[in-house]
């Protein structure tokens, strides 16, 4: 019998190898095998794929339980990988263009295993635009809108709508997201993206849009440059009380564990683009009552 480690390894390995048919095979075969949820346990149990995602969770279910009389219940983070499993699938299908199954997988972990499964629905962006429906894609997108909060998620998130501003032939907004993606990750494919934009629109800000540039692209160049091409546009990233609270708790679990760098990087970057300036005094409080 293998274990979880040994499982993950295995299909990435053989999705790795373009051998997708097998590695559908293999976790479909590990998500069957996994026992049903125990419902009259006092917990909920997921299988959160990071931390970001578990303390994102939390914040949620605080911010809900203020208008709902349900009864509160431990939160459980199984080790499971079924989240991360079913993703893997779902990319497997999606690769063999069946895309409405991908669809299912995905959906089905996101109602099972993990709620909040930031991968999952990018994953599920991907499937809706392979598939041609841009429409279920976007409504996917303004969802995770709410929900990202690590620096390259809220990236990844600007640079998908990106690509469906591409589809639908509105390219300066499509350009707008690209470069305001550049703001929270350097990312070598947005700025493709935008050298293709900067030929099909003629270089309309006189900027261009190399590869060699991605280690010399600053924030105050990708202000400059979003500023002027997303001001008419309400593109700004502004995050929701849930996404503030899991931004404090992250915070607090990284400077307990004496890992401050990276979310300090955090704090600043979303503080400079989304004018979100978090009150220092009482955040100690604010954060323990948060997670009892």
């Amino acid at each position: 019998m293998k274990t979880q480690e040994q499982v993950v390894n295995s299909i990435t390995a053989l999705v790795q190898e373009q051998r997708f048919t097998a590695a559908i095979d293999m976790a479909a075969a590990y998500l069957r095998a996994l026992p049903p949820p125990d419902a009259d346990s006092g917990s909920i149990n997921y299988s959160f794929e990071n931390l970001e995602e578990f303390l994102f969770f939390i914040a949620r279910d605080k911010e809900q339980r203020k208008t709902t009389t349900v009864p509160e219940k431990n939160i459980a983070w199984l080790n499971t990988q079924a989240s991360a499993i079913s993703r893997m699938q779902a990319f497997a299908l999606i690769e063999l263009g069946r895309y409405d199954e991908a669809v299912a997988v995905l959906r089905q972990a996101l109602n099972t295993s993990n709620p909040i499964g930031i991968s999952l629905r990018f994953e599920l962006v991907e499937a809706y635009l392979k598939n041609n429906q841009l429409h279920l894609a976007e409504n996917e997108l303004a969802l995770l809108s709410t929900m990202v909060v690590s620096l390259p998620c809220i990236a990844k998130y600007y640079r998908r709508l990106g690509y469906c501003m591409i589809e639908q032939e509105k390219f300066l907004d499509a350009r707008a997201c690209l470069l305001y993606s550049l703001c929270f990750e350097k990312n070598e494919k947005a700025l493709g993206e935008l050298a293709y934009l900067d030929n099909l629109l003629g270089n309309p800000w006189g900027y261009e849009s190399r590869l060699g540039q991605i280690d010399s692209f600053t924030f105050a160049a990708s202000l400059r440059l979003y500023a002027e091409s997303a001001k008419k546009h309400n593109l700004t990233f502004i995050p929701t009380k849930a996404q503030r609270i899991c931004l404090l708790l992250l915070r607090d679990a990284y400077t307990k564990a004496g890992k401050t760098n990276e979310m300090d990087k955090w704090m600043d970057t979303i503080n400079l683009w989304s004018g979100f300036a978090e009150e220092t005094e009482g955040a100690g409080e604010h954060i323990s009552s948060t997670l009892h």
